[in-house]
């Protein structure tokens, strides 16, 4: 076979080149969030009462610093479907030392379910292997009530 049949034989791939696109920004202090209390009060002022479940996460540089925000996944009333694969992406593109995680339960109990913990254990084994710290899973419930799933030592 020759240089111009072996040519023909080869497959034909397509090639891609990520980039970050910024949704928007906003100018904000200077926020870290290096202790549960101070993870809570920022999602709650992202998040606040919503009528739907809702997963968003904060990205932070080594330093604890919020450098972008996402808000993953909306659900119905009573449950949100997340995929850890979105969200380690969206760290990935942002250089993200670690992740805080946050999603809200609007009947109001903010314990965890099986299934939140199923998710955050899943969550904490994939960003480990990226080099990316879960820091903390907070579930916000109605009245300013919240967990820590780190307090809980479930995170």
């Amino acid at each position: 076979m020759n240089v111009e049949q072996q040519i023909e034989q080869l497959r034909v791939v397509t090639r891609y080149r990520l980039q970050v696109v910024a949704d928007g920004q906003v100018r904000v202090p200077e926020t870290k969030i290096d202790r549960p209390e101070m993870a809570a009060r920022y999602f709650w002022l992202e998040l606040g009462d919503r009528a739907q479940e809702v997963m968003a996460a904060a990205f932070v540089d080594m330093r604890n610093v919020v450098i972008a925000w996402q808000e993953a996944f909306r659900g119905t009333l009573t449950r949100c479907t997340a995929d850890p694969r979105v969200i380690l992406q969206a760290a990935l593109l942002v250089n993200a030392a670690g992740i805080v995680l946050c999603h809200t339960h609007p009947m109001g109990d903010p314990d965890p379910s099986p299934e939140d913990l199923e998710f955050t254990i899943r969550m904490k084994e994939a960003s480990e292997l990226l080099g990316i710290r879960l820091m903390d899973h907070l579930i916000l419930g109605q009245g300013r009530q919240w967990v820590s799933l780190k307090q809980r030592g479930e995170c």
